[in-house]
């Protein structure tokens, strides 16, 4: 059992009575519409928008004053309990009238009702001298199977000018956790990689280590005036690193997906199109499917057709933000190398219809492709556009109807 703090909170919202029977419910990890007491909006190529989302949102009533602000970044990870699958999500939150996070955690059994753990939040921003004084912030999480260690990424960031750094902690339930000695880390030391930072990431254990799937600013070589000229030139791009601790990364050199660009063009430095990730590719999530010693990987990942120049609101400095932001899909069949983008447009997921949809978080379960991303969805009663995490479900793999 991956998390032993999940049982007793779930066993709660199931009814267990008389009337309840798990394994039934359970058996053959049934289809979500047997699940859910929810609607599922149908948008086109199999996928399904579920329209009791937001799942997660700052304003619900089980939101503690840490988080109802907003929430931020998230994680989500498939955890097995009695062979039934169940998701441990971690999500950053803040404050009303604050900018800084805190991260907490919570545990579901259908990926809708959500139990948010009691002892929220569960990493809180370090002491006045720490790199995450002012902000703690989801990057990602991922279980080692073979030392049964939870691992968490995190960004965090202290106003006296280090400006925004990468944090690892370990834990063995996704509750109590060990902040890593070496803290802050830097994944591309030494690596001559032109990422600026890690700023966003995936991780999946496989072959006796941890695949890491890792975004960061890509910023141009050259004489710039400003930083904010420096943001403005740079475009979010995705490396590939493997580690065995957590700490110390082996950074592959070629880049495992980049910003599209016109064929015509690809010769050129930063040669855009009008494409919704011609200006950035960010946010991976990447599962496994198939033979588990060949297994074909697949990812989805934050796409941004452009990006404006902003000031850091929790540290010094400026960011570079998207101005529209949709979810695509690449595959390969090596973690390290061969992506390609398996369509030219982005999937059918935006419940605001404003492309707002960024940071999606995958779980094959049984046929079908579990998809939680970040979005603003229609309130019910007066239909006004809830900032939250919402769930989209779909067929998986991919049928020949797909777009192209």
């Amino acid at each position: 059992m991956k998390a032993p703090w999940l049982l007793p909170l779930l066993l709660a919202p199931l009814g267990c009575d008389a009337a309840f029977d798990y394994a039934l419910e359970v058996a053959g990890r049934p289809d979500p519409h047997a699940l859910l007491d929810c609607g599922f909006d149908a948008v086109g190529d199999g996928w399904e928008q579920v329209d009791c989302s937001p799942v997660m949102a700052a304003n619900q009533r089980a939101a503690g004053a840490w988080e109802a602000g907003s929430l931020g970044t998230f994680d989500v990870e498939q955890v097995e309990i009695f062979g039934a699958p169940f998701f441990q999500m971690w999500y950053s939150g803040a404050a009303v009238d604050a900018p800084g996070h805190d991260i907490g955690t919570a545990a579901s059994w259908n990926g809708v009702d959500w139990t948010r753990h009691p002892w929220n939040p569960v990493v809180r921003r370090g002491p006045t001298q720490s790199f995450d004084r002012d902000d703690a912030s989801v990057a990602c999480v991922a279980y080692d199977s073979q030392l049964a260690i939870f691992h968490l990424w995190y960004e965090g960031s202290n106003g006296t000018g280090a400006g925004t750094l990468l944090g690892h902690a370990t834990s063995t339930d996704g509750v109590f956790w060990t902040a890593d000695l070496l803290n802050p880390i830097n994944p591309l030391a030494g690596s001559g990689s032109r990422l600026n930072r890690v700023s966003s990431c995936d991780a999946v254990y496989s072959d006796g280590g941890l695949h890491l799937w890792a975004s960061g600013l890509r910023i141009p070589s050259g004489q710039f005036s400003t930083p904010a000229e420096a943001v403005d030139k740079a475009q979010y791009v995705i490396a590939h690193l493997r580690t065995e601790d957590g700490t110390f990364f082996d950074v592959t050199d070629a880049l495992v997906l980049e910003p599209r660009v016109p064929e015509e063009d690809a010769g050129n430095d930063h040669p855009l199109q009008d494409a919704f990730d011609a200006q950035g590719v960010h946010h991976p999530t990447v599962f496994a499917y198939g033979d588990p010693d060949e297994p074909r990987w697949w990812m989805l990942y934050s796409g941004y057709e452009d990006m404006t120049v902003e000031t850091n609101p929790v540290s010094p400095g400026v960011v570079a933000l998207p101005t529209a932001t949709r979810i695509g899909l690449a595959t390969s069949e090596e973690a390290a190398s061969g992506w390609e983008r398996v369509h030219t447009v982005p999937l059918p997921l935006d419940f605001s219809g404003e492309d707002r949809a960024d940071g999606a978080r995958a779980s094959y379960i049984n046929g079908r492709l579990y998809t939680f991303f970040s979005d603003a969805m229609p309130d019910p009663i007066d239909g006004r556009l809830i900032p939250g995490i919402g769930l989209a479900v779909s067929p998986f793999p991919p049928g020949e109807e797909a777009a192209e």
